[in-house]
């Protein structure tokens, strides 16, 4: 894999990680139910790359992926967005 697939990969996990906090801070969460196309469209990434941040966050133990919900560790999914956001120095 080369660096910019690295980055890439990084940058994707970022954002899907993001999309998941934004929409689990839903008190109904049975109400707003996402398709990961939808992830797809709020994170401005493809599906396919959607599936696969999810299962690499899944391998993790970041989310816990059930039929029709993901489970997340809030703690892990904010560390994950920290550690991929650029550090100003």
């Amino acid at each position: 894999m080369t660096l910019s697939a690295d980055y890439s990969q990084v940058e994707a996990r970022m954002k899907l990680a993001r999309v998941l906090l934004d929409n689990a801070a839903d008190p109904l969460p049975q109400k707003h139910q996402l398709a990961q196309s939808d992830m797809a469209k709020l994170g401005d990434m493809g599906w396919e790359t959607v599936n696969a941040s999810l299962r690499s966050l899944q391998r993790e133990g970041v989310i816990k992926l059930e039929r029709n919900r993901i489970i997340i560790n809030r703690k892990m999914l904010l560390q994950t967005v920290e550690s991929s956001t650029p550090k100003m120095c």
